[in-house]
């Protein structure tokens, strides 16, 4: 049997998203499973394209290796309509690689037919060496990327530009492993194409605006789908794995195995050619220097300390920054609740359990709801469960007093802090 498709792939399509709209259904690569285990049956081989060529139009031929990637042209979706795609390398230069893909599709406007893409790391087992993946979540890595591209529809459709990031429990998975999480970042989208699952927030990362779908096809899939088009990507791609441990729907003992990038098309003609396109997972982020007390909360842009103001012990008191003292008041300690205590009884409480923007942080009795459970991340940021948003100072500000509240995570010096 062929060591490079699953034989175990799901069935199920996912019903709670319109019918009448492009919608990615499923992304595996069913067709060329089901068609390789026959062949296989009948003893006969299954390749790929050699790794020579320049252009491939074969319904899942390849270009292998193309430095530490290579090229799938994946027509995986194909026989629920007509036409054809092609795919044509460019060039390698270092991590930075070219490429361009054309294609022609008709019928079943709703199934998505093909997805030619760059591939690093895992894809049902076939790997190229030297990808830096898998990395595990807890690593805290960044999964830095750039990619510039343009996107020409001679006869417009339904389609979409994406990463496609795959994760598992294990570490080394082969074409037995089937993935538990899909992510898909989506940075460009016409004619009304649509992600897997309903809209379950609107988040941000990457200096843009993103709205977050969250489905199942037999694994997890999450979509973040860019509120408007570009061109020219920047980003790291763990900011967007933070968003979804932040939440509590990844956990990170998982492994990234995957990043994938390409176009997702349903219908109509055209093109993507990409100019450059990289991806670099880096070292795990450095130990972050201690505190200047036990139990202190330094805030790395300030170097103040958080604070319950006037010592006070009731509930519903916004915190606060302050000079470090090392005062009963800015001694806090992390439990295995994912809480964060003051005074032994207090958590760190996303007041009145709000979710917007902007939401005050408070004290407030140790209750073991949601909006006082916090991740704190090798970044130095500290995640709220509740709203996914990061532990922040209003307005960046460093003087004494300046409110502390939740806000969007960017990373920012106002929302690292150093834990004694």
């Amino acid at each position: 049997m062929p060591t490079d498709v699953p034989t175990d792939v799901p069935t199920d399509v996912p019903t709670d998203v319109p019918t009448d709209a492009p919608t990615r259904t499923r992304r595996r690569d069913v067709g060329s499973a089901l068609a390789a285990v026959a062949l296989a049956a009948s003893g006969l081989v299954v390749s790929a394209a050699p790794a020579s060529a320049d252009t491939v139009c074969e319904r899942y031929g390849s270009v292998t290796p193309f430095g530490k990637y290579w090229l799938n042209n994946n027509l995986w979706g194909a026989d629920a309509g007509s036409g054809s795609q092609c795919l044509t390398s460019g060039s390698v230069t270092g991590s930075t690689i070219s490429w361009s893909t054309s294609w022609n599709w008709s019928g079943g406007p709703t199934a998505v037919k093909s997805y030619a893409s760059a591939v690093m790391g895992w894809h049902w087992g076939t790997k190229v060496p030297g990808s830096g993946l898998p990395v595990q979540l807890s690593d805290e890595r960044p999964i830095d990327t750039r990619w510039q591209y343009s996107v020409t529809e001679s006869t417009p459709g339904a389609m979409n530009v994406a990463y496609d990031l795959w994760l598992h429990d294990v570490a080394d998975p082969t074409w037995q492993n089937q993935p538990t999480d899909e992510v898909m970042v989506w940075t460009h989208r016409s004619g009304g194409a649509a992600p897997i699952g309903p809209r379950e927030a609107t988040v941000e990362f990457g200096g843009a605006t993103w709205d977050l779908h969250r489905g199942n096809i037999g694994w997890n899939v999450y979509s973040f789908v860019r509120t408007s088009n570009t061109g020219s990507v920047s980003l790291d791609l763990d900011d967007a794995l933070d968003v979804l441990e932040a939440r509590g729907w990844l956990d990170e003992s998982k492994y990234l195995t995957s990043v994938q990038a390409g176009a997702e098309v349903f219908t109509g003609a055209g093109r993507l050619d990409t100019t450059a396109y990289s991806v670099d997972v880096g070292a795990p982020a450095p130990a972050p220097t201690p505190a200047p007390f036990p139990g202190a909360v330094r805030g790395k842009q300030s170097g103040r300390c958080l604070d319950v103001p006037g010592a006070q012990r009731g509930d519903s008191i916004p915190l606060q920054i302050w000079d470090c003292s090392g005062a009963v008041n800015q001694r806090f300690t992390r439990t295995a609740a994912r809480e964060i205590r003051v005074y032994g009884d207090r958590c760190l409480d996303v007041l009145k359990a709000r979710t917007a923007p902007g939401a005050v942080v408070g004290t407030y009795r140790c209750n073991g709801r949601v909006n006082q459970k916090w991740d704190v991340r090798a970044d130095g940021t500290i995640a709220s469960a509740h709203t996914g948003m990061c532990l922040d100072v209003e307005g960046s500000g460093t003087a004494n007093g300046a409110r502390v509240l939740v806000w969007t995570c960017i990373g920012a010096a106002n929302q690292q802090w150093v834990l004694g």
